[in-house]
C-alpha cells in the first residue's frame, strides 16, 4: 500500500521538477533573462471584481482553454516545497520552522514563499501553454495516455478501498483538502497532453555531425575525461574525536620515499606490480571490508591493485591533481606525487583528456523473477518463483519464442505478456541507450561482450532472476548522445519562450497569497522522474541512460577528489555546494527508482 501511494503521488506531481524548463526562481527580481522571458505573458489578477468575472468556482489559474483548481495548485506547491525543503535547508539557510513569507532567500532577493511559489507557477505555465499549443495543432490524448490516466485513477480507488476509506476521504488524507477525483483526472490529462506535445516537438529537432562537433568544440570540457592510476601512501591518522591529524615524522619520511619510488615507474604494469610488492611486504596495511575478511591475501592485494585504476574521471580543475591531469601539455604515463596533509598521492596518467566515443547498447529482455524484490506492490503484481520454477519458466518462454517467428517483434510481444520487469514490459522489454556498468554485472557482461551481434539471444541469471535476452544493436556514441540531449533541451527551451509570449496564462494572485505550507502526507521520493509521461516507470531508465555521462562525471569527480589533500577536498566541496542544492531540488531525484529499474 505504501508503494502504491508513493507512485500515485509521483504521478500527480507529474514531472514538475524535471520537465520545468521554465523554472528559474523569483522571476520578478531574478537577473536571469530566461526567467524574465518565461513569465512575460503571465498575468497576476488581484482585483476582486475582475476575479469574479475571470475565475469561476475553484479555478485559480487559466489559459484560453485550460485551467487548474485552487486545491490542485496548493497541492503542487506543497509537493514541490516538501520535496525541496530539506536540500535548501541544508545548503542555503532555509528555516523550515518559520513562515516562508517571513524569510528572505538572499541569493534570489525574494521571500522563500515567493521562490517556491514561482517555481510552481512557472511549471504550471509551461503545462498550460504546451496544452494550448497541442490544441492549436489538433493534438488529442492518445490511447496509451488515456489508459495510464485511468490506471492511475483506478490505483487511487483500489488504495482507498484497501484503506477502508471513501475515494474522497482517501484523497483528502493523502493529497490535500479540497482535491477531488475529477480534479486529479483533469490534471493528469493536462500533463499527459503537454507531454505528448513536448515529445513531438523535441523528437523533431535534427542536428548534423557538424552541429555536434561545433557544440562540442565550444563546450569541450563538459565532455572530457581522463584515465589514470592513483595510490595513496598514508603517513598520519586523524583523530575523529578532535579532528586533529597526528603525524609521525619517521612514518612520513618512509611514505614519501615509497611515493617517489613509485613515481619512477615507466609503465602502468610496473605501477601495479609495485603496489603488489608493497602489500606483500606490508600485509598489515591491507584494510579489508567485513565481507572481504575471509579472502586469501592474494585476493585482497588484487582488490587493492584494481582500486588504483581510475577510468572516466570527469574534467575538473578545482583540485591540484585535476589541474595537472587535464593540463594540455599532459602526456600518457606522466607521473606526479601530490603532498597531502595525511598521505602522499601518486598519479600516473594512462589516457589524457578524451571524449567518450564508446557506443550505447540497445537490448530487450524478459525477466522471470526468482524472489520478492521487497516492495509490496511487486508482490501484488507478480508471482515470485523458486529458483527451479523460474528457470523452467524462462526456458519455456525462450522455447516459445524460438518455435515461433523468432523475430524482434515476436520477442517484444512475449515481453509484454510475460516479463516481470514493470519498467520495460510495456515497451516490449526494451532498454535503449544503455551505457557500460548501468545494469547488474551479469546483464552488463552479456550485453557488452565484444562478440555480441544484432539478433543474439540467450538467458542470463542475475540476483533478480532469469533474463531472456535479445540484442537489438548499438546506439549512438555517448558523447554525441549527451551533446544531442543538451542541444534538444536548449532548442525546446527557446521554443517555450515563444509559447509563453503567444499564450496568456492568468493567476488568481489574491488566492495565491493565502496558500500555506502543509506537512508531508505521502512520501514522494522519485517524484521528479518523468512520471507525467505515459511510460512513467520505464522513462526513469531512459532518462538515466541519456544522462549517464553527466552522472558518471559527478560520481567520478566526487570519488576522485579523494586523490587530493583534505584542503583540496574542502575547496572542491565548497565550490559544488550551491550547485548541489539547486540541482537536487530542481532537477532529478529519481535515483532510487532508477536504481531499481536499472538493476532489473
Amino acid at each position: 500500500m505504501y508503494s502504491i501511494k508513493k507512485r500515485i503521488s509521483a504521478l500527480l506531481l507529474a514531472g514538475m521538477l524535471c520537465a520545468g524548463l521554465l523554472m528559474t526562481g523569483c522571476s520578478n527580481s531574478d537577473k536571469d533573462d530566461t526567467s524574465k522571458a518565461s513569465v512575460s505573458n503571465v498575468s497576476a489578477v488581484s482585483s476582486p471584481d475582475v476575479l469574479d468575472r475571470i475565475f469561476e468556482d475553484d479555478t485559480i489559474v487559466k489559459s484560453e482553454n485550460y485551467s487548474l483548481s485552487k486545491p490542485m495548485v496548493s497541492f503542487l506547491y506543497n509537493n514541490y516545497y516538501n520535496e525541496a525543503r530539506d536540500t535548501y535547508a541544508t545548503y542555503l539557510g532555509l528555516d523550515v520552522t518559520k513562515s516562508l513569507k517571513e524569510q528572505i532567500y538572499e541569493q534570489k532577493q525574494c521571500t522563500w514563499f515567493d521562490f517556491f511559489m514561482n517555481q510552481t507557477k512557472q511549471y504550471i505555465t509551461q503545462i498550460l501553454v504546451e496544452c494550448e499549443a497541442a490544441k492549436a495543432e489538433g493534438m488529442e490524448l492518445d490511447e496509451t495516455s488515456k489508459k495510464n490516466v485511468e490506471l492511475t485513477l483506478q490505483s487511487i480507488n483500489d488504495s482507498a478501498k484497501a484503506s477502508g476509506l471513501s475515494v474522497d476521504e482517501y484523497i483528502t488524507v493523502n493529497f490535500g483538502k479540497g482535491l477531488t477525483e475529477d480534479m486529479i483526472k483533469e490534471y493528469l490529462e493536462l500533463t499527459a497532453l503537454a507531454s505528448q506535445y513536448r515529445e513531438k516537438v523535441m523528437s523533431g529537432y535534427k542536428f548534423t555531425d557538424e552541429d555536434y562537433e561545433k557544440y562540442y568544440s565550444e563546450h569541450k570540457t563538459d565532455y572530457q575525461y581522463a584515465d589514470f592510476l592513483k595510490f595513496n601512501f598514508t603517513f598520519a591518522d586523524s583523530n575523529s574525536a578532535s579532528s586533529e591529524v597526528s603525524v609521525d615524522q619517521d612514518r612520513k619520511d618512509k611514505a614519501k620515499a615509497y611515493a617517489e619510488d613509485l613515481a619512477k615507474c615507466k609503465t602502468a604494469q610496473a605501477f601495479k606490480d609495485y603496489i603488489t610488492k608493497y602489500y606483500k611486504d606490508n600485509p598489515s596495511l591491507l584494510t579489508p571490508t567485513e565481507a572481504e575478511q575471509s579472502l586469501p591475501i592474494e585476493d585482497l592485494i588484487k582488490i587493492q591493485v584494481d582500486n588504483t585504476v581510475k577510468e572516466k574521471y570527469a574534467y575538473e580543475v578545482t583540485s591540484e591533481a585535476g589541474k595537472w591531469i587535464f593540463d594540455v601539455s599532459r602526456e600518457p604515463l606522466d607521473t606526479k606525487v601530490f603532498d597531502g596533509s595525511s598521505y602522499y598521492t601518486v598519479v600516473m596518467v594512462t589516457k589524457t583528456a578524451y571524449r567518450d566515443e564508446s557506443l550505447y547498447k540497445n537490448v530487450r529482455h524478459i525477466l522471470v523473477k526468482t524472489s520478492n524484490d521487497g516492495s509490496s506492490e511487486s508482490s501484488e503484481a507478480t508471482e515470485n518463483y523458486s529458483e527451479l520454477k523460474a528457470k523452467e519458466k524462462a526456458d519455456k518462454i525462450y522455447k516459445e519464442w524460438k518455435d515461433g517467428e523468432a523475430t524482434e517483434e515476436s520477442f517484444a510481444e512475449l515481453a509484454k505478456k510475460y516479463s516481470d520487469d514493470q519498467g520495460s514490459s510495456s515497451d516490449g522489454g526494451l532498454y535503449t541507450d544503455v551505457s557500460y556498468g548501468m545494469m547488474v554485472s551479469e546483464f552488463n557482461d552479456w550485453l557488452f561482450d565484444n562478440a555480441r551481434k544484432v539478433g543474439d539471444t540467450g538467458i542470463v541469471k542475475t540476483t533478480y532472476g532469469y533474463h531472456i535476452m535479445y540484442f537489438v544493436g548499438d546506439g549512438e556514441q555517448i558523447w554525441k548522445k549527451s551533446v544531442n540531449t543538451v542541444m534538444v533541451k536548449n532548442a525546446y527551451s527557446d521554443s517555450l519562450k515563444d509559447l509563453t509570449q503567444k499564450y496568456n496564462v492568468t493567476f488568481d494572485e489574491a488566492y495565491i497569497q493565502t496558500i500555506e505550507e502543509t506537512e508531508k502526507t505521502v512520501e514522494t521520493s522519485g517524484a521528479e522522474s518523468s512520471v507525467e509521461e505515459s511510460k512513467a516507470e520505464s522513462s526513469v531508465e531512459e532518462s538515466k541512460a541519456e544522462s549517464s555521462v553527466e552522472e558518471s562525471k559527478a560520481e567520478s569527480s566526487a570519488e576522485e577528489s579523494k586523490a587530493e589533500s583534505s584542503a583540496e577536498e574542502s575547496k572542491a566541496e565548497s565550490s559544488a555546494e550551491e550547485s548541489k542544492a539547486e540541482s537536487s531540488a530542481e532537477e532529478s531525484k529519481a535515483e532510487s527508482s532508477t536504481e531499481e529499474s536499472k538493476a532489473e
